[in-house]
Formats: structure tokens, sequence, C-alpha cells
């Protein structure tokens, strides 16, 4: 899978995959990767922990039917990866390694239900004000999973006076 995802990244983009805040929010213009590095990093961190769920939201299922589960099932046909994609539930199940649950942003009284390590929001800013707050809030609520790091052996020391950011916003400018 390694020569799958070596691919060209924008700066902006590497930033993404490198930042260790647990809420970064990546600002680009049309064309500038947003969604593509969104992918990257949801299989960043399945790859990374044991058995996690990592939950995905795009404005519409319509969206997560057009830009999602095809380019997760791509990325894992072409590396091989054994996985059961049940669109009726919105779930993504990649034995061994982890699960990803696909949402919508229509309802938001649909985020219940599951706890997630992680939560990526597609396309927040096509909402309204007031629901993208109310979605963020309960994204946010469903990040309770207990990670353990897959390779435990790998983690570089850190420092135990440094601290990570709460938030992190990486900005770029790109056209397409």
């Amino acid at each position: 899978m390694a020569g799958l995802l070596k691919k060209k990244m924008l700066k902006h983009q590497i930033a993404m995959l490198k930042s260790t805040a647990p809420a970064t929010a990546l600002v680009s213009g049309f064309g500038g990767g947003k969604t593509e590095c969104m992918i990257m990093k949801v299989l960043q961190q399945l790859f990374a922990y044991v058995n996690p769920t990592i939950a995905v939201a795009e404005p519409t299922i319509d969206l997560v039917k057009k830009i999602l589960y095809p380019r997760f099932t791509e990325i894992f046909d072409s590396a091989g990866i054994t996985y059961k994609l049940n669109k009726s539930e919105g779930v993504i199940t990649v034995h061994g390694i982890g699960t990803i649950i696909f949402l919508s942003l229509d309802n938001s009284e649909r985020i219940i239900g599951f706890q997630s390590a992680f939560f990526h929001v597609d396309e927040i800013d096509t909402l309204e004000a007031d629901k993208a707050e109310l979605v963020w809030n309960k994204c946010l609520g469903r990040n309770r999973q207990k990670l353990v790091l897959r390779y435990p052996e790998l983690e570089k020391i850190k420092d135990k006076e440094s601290r990570f950011p709460l938030y992190n916003t990486i900005s770029a400018y790109s056209t397409p």
C-alpha cells in the first residue's frame, strides 16, 4: 500500500498529515486537494492504531456515494486489501485493521450511537454557521474511543513538557 500512497503532495497537505492536534482544519481553494488529503489522513490513522473506528462525513449522502465510497474502494482494491463495504449501513470494515463509518451532515440528529477515535468532516463550510457548529460539537462528542498504537516501538520518545495544540489551521492558496 505504501507504493500506492506514495504520491506527490502539496506542502499544505503534508502539514495536514503531520499535524498531531486533535482538530486540524485544512483551508484551501477549489482544487487544493482537501478531500484527497482527508482520505490520506483517514488511511494514516486507520493503519497506525489497533482497530480504530474513524467517522467521515460529507454534507450529503450523495457526496459520500460519489466521492468517498469509490475512492476508498479504489485504494483498497489497488493495494490488495480485503474489506467489506456495507452501503446500507455506510461502513467499510477492513478485517483486522479497523472500521470507517460514513455519514451525511443532512441530518445531524443521526450523529449518535457510536464512538470513534477520529472524526473527519469535509465541506463543513457549506453548512449554515449554526448548523456547522452543532455538527462540529456532535462530532467532537463521538471521539471517545481509546486507542493503542499498532507499532508502539515506532513511537518517538516525547518530551514530557511538550504539548500539542488543541486546534491547528493550515491555510493554503492553490489553483487547479
